[in-house]
């Protein structure tokens, strides 16, 4: 095949160009008539200047450059080393900047104004399976709000900081120092300062301050009978003892445990317990089990009652002739501490099967000073 550039057309000629097509096309009509429509082009053109300024062109180089065509125009693709322009608008698809700061802010998306700048403490939260209780904390408006979220309110749920007790918690307490924070009044504070061994456990005691012996007789039926004694540590008593000299056949006794007054010391409010009936039909000495009283140390009253049959009952009682009742609560008239007999506790008449409130005055409970031994005798076991 014979090939021939566009230049020669304009020196060979129409003949040239003629014989050209015919050589490729064999001869053949189409051929032909494909030169026909070019001659009838040339012709047509021939005679402007911008067509013969392309045909005379004598290679491709020089052809881009009667087409005006730049090295970009030439390019199979394009990347920002080709670019050379103004920025592209962003109305056009572009960013309308030259840097990435700019870019940023010409779309919006400043960092730390516009978008949230990377903070790995903050992927650690997103990374978190929140609640809703959690992110309500996020809303509060200041400490007290959270503290009140959180059931830590000073002064109700926590207690506020005080110097003082900030003083006390640095304080290496021991057992009895603990101790003195339960005493009840300065009374029990008193006691607990006096030195004294430990109550036997297992063991039937009397109360302190207490003295039993010589020729008792029967206090007589429906007659309370009581006499203060002291209980020197914080003890439960199991039970309590008390032991008949002479029966009284049919009858029945009860005790009971009275607190005492701290100013007056004399017994006030409800009995702390009550026994059962106890039979006086037999002499002996006889154990009231189950009690489970707790004291704190100080003074208390034991009492006793027997009913109509009880008459008779004679008990083992605190001493005539001893002053421990005496120095203890004192009497009401001189002779009732130091006569012979001497105080042995107080008493009035009072029916069987109730236990009085009383008000802690011995005045106006009726309460009248007992100087005969028949104020029977109880003992306690821890």
């Amino acid at each position: 095949m014979t090939t021939a550039k566009i230049s020669d057309l304009a020196s060979a000629g129409a003949l040239a160009l003629t014989h050209l097509i015919e050589t490729e096309s064999a001869g053949g009509t189409s051929g032909k008539a494909a030169l026909s429509a070019l001659m009838t082009l040339i012709e047509a053109n021939i005679g402007t200047a911008a067509f013969r300024a392309l045909i005379d062109d004598a290679d491709n180089t020089a052809l881009h450059t009667t087409l005006g065509l730049g090295a970009l125009a030439l390019l199979g693709t394009i990347n920002g080393g080709n670019w050379s322009g103004a920025d592209l608008a962003v109305v056009d698809g572009g960013t309308g900047a030259s840097s990435a700061s700019a870019a940023r802010t010409n779309l919006g998306l400043i960092i730390g104004t516009d978008v949230q700048a990377h903070d790995a403490d903050l992927d650690s939260l997103a990374a978190l399976a929140t609640t809703s209780y959690g992110r309500a904390l996020l809303e509060l408006a200041n400490a007290a709000a959270l503290r009140t979220a959180g059931g830590l309110v000073i002064g109700t749920d926590v207690q506020a900081y005080d110097a003082d007790l900030a003083a006390v918690a640095a304080l290496t307490t021991a057992t009895f120092g603990r101790s003195l924070l339960t005493m009840a009044d300065a009374a029990a504070l008193r006691a607990a300062a006096l030195v004294k061994r430990p109550l036997p456990t297992g063991r039937f005691v009397l109360p302190e301050n207490v003295a039993v012996g010589g020729s008792p007789s029967a206090p007589g039926a429906n007659t309370l009978r009581m006499f203060a004694g002291y209980i020197r540590e914080r003890v439960t008593i199991a039970s309590l003892g008390f032991r008949i000299a002479t029966l009284s056949a049919s009858g029945n006794v009860q005790f009971s445990i009275y607190a005492s007054d701290p100013t007056t010391l004399a017994p006030t409010g409800a009995p702390l317990y009550t026994s059962a009936s106890q039979s006086t039909s037999a002499t002996g000495s006889f154990e009231i089990t189950g009690v489970g009283l707790t004291l704190d140390p100080g003074y208390y009253w034991f009492a006793s009652v027997g009913d109509a049959s009880a008459a008779s009952a004679v008990y083992t009682s605190l001493q005539a002739g001893e002053s421990s009742q005496g120095r203890i609560i004192g009497g009401s008239a001189i002779g009732n501490v130091l006569s012979s007999g001497g105080l042995t506790g107080v008493g009035k008449a009072f029916t069987f099967g109730t236990w009085p409130t009383l008000t802690g005055s011995f005045t106006t409970d009726g309460l009248n000073d007992v100087t005969a031994q028949t104020v029977p005798a109880v003992v306690f076991k821890i």
